[in-house]
């Protein structure tokens, strides 16, 4: 009985010698399986690589750039008007004028013909006009023009008379007169015509037959020069006045430079400018009323400086 137990102790003892065997031997495969599973062969990492850090760089997602939006992004080029750099010479901030602009500017120059040179002028008067062909030549020659047309006539008047008045008969102005003299008033003083308003519509009045004059010579000849001038200073019937109606030469002159003036007409003031005087008649006058040859002759050159003047829009 006693040979009975030891032997089972024996074989228990074996048995479990053996099962710790088995136990030791599983384990160490186990490791070794672990081992092979998490740890990448070594010969594949570089020269004194840390394998955790690897594994962590390996663990660690890649980062992706985060834009900066502290700054302000810059607006697409697409967004900014175009500009057009400035002309040269040109102040700043100014632009160079579009080639479409210069283009319309350039068939607007081309579109407006030059202002024409003047060749004809029609001279309106009295007898001072009709007898002075000295005169009239001098200015045909300082404004180079090819043709003067004498439109006096002897004793007319401006205003309503029966002495061919200025006012009934201007539609006998030549149509091509470049430039329109009218030259008068002397014989209304003599005549002893009113003067009445500056706004008088009345042909039988010195203003009123100026208003006429002036309208109807700018709607008629809308493209002609337009130039009144106030009678010269007279030494003969009446003198320098007064006349019968008890007004001076010098209240014609005024008179015209009034209502001409209001239609934005020029008037030559011949009574203060012409350089004939009561005190120098004897040697411009024959008969203290028409000049001699050279009175006519200063006339015509203090008319064709004031021409030049006016023309030159001065």
């Amino acid at each position: 009985m006693q040979r009975k137990i030891k032997d089972y102790l024996r074989l228990g003892a074996a048995v479990s010698m053996l099962a710790a065997v088995l136990i030791i031997s599983g384990c160490g495969k186990q490791e070794d399986t672990d081992t092979a599973l998490k740890e990448p062969e070594t010969t594949a990492q570089p020269e004194n690589q840390d394998p955790d850090q690897e594994r962590q760089k390996k663990a660690e997602p890649t980062e992706t750039p985060v834009p900066d939006t502290t700054a302000s992004p810059e607006p697409k080029d697409t967004a900014k008007p175009t500009e057009t750099p400035d002309a040269p010479g040109t102040p700043d901030g100014a632009s160079e004028k579009t080639e479409g602009t210069e283009k319309a500017e350039a068939a607007e120059k081309t579109a407006k013909p030059a202002p024409r040179q003047p060749s004809k002028m029609a001279c309106f008067g009295d007898s001072i006009t009709a007898w002075g062909e000295i005169w009239i030549d001098a200015v045909r020659q300082s404004l180079s023009l090819e043709e003067m047309y004498n439109l006096g006539i002897a004793q007319s008047t401006i205003a309503d008379s029966d002495k061919d008045p200025f006012w009934s008969r201007y539609q006998s102005i030549p149509a091509d007169s470049d430039l329109i003299f009218v030259f008068g008033g002397t014989n209304d003083f003599y005549q002893n015509i009113p003067l009445g308003a500056a706004d008088s519509g009345n042909p039988g009045e010195f203003c009123g037959a100026l208003n006429i004059l002036c309208q109807g010579l700018k709607q008629n000849y809308p493209d002609a020069r337009l130039v009144f001038a106030t009678p010269i200073q007279r030494t003969s019937a009446y003198g320098p006045g007064p006349n019968e109606a008890g007004l001076m030469l010098e209240d014609y002159a005024e008179a015209m430079k009034t209502v001409c003036g209001g239609y934005g007409v020029k008037v030559l003031d011949l009574y203060h400018g012409s350089g004939i005087t009561a005190d120098n008649a004897d040697a411009y006058l024959e008969d203290g009323l028409h000049p001699n040859a050279d009175g006519y002759r200063m006339l015509g050159e203090v008319i064709a400086a004031e021409w030049k003047r006016i023309l030159n829009g001065k």
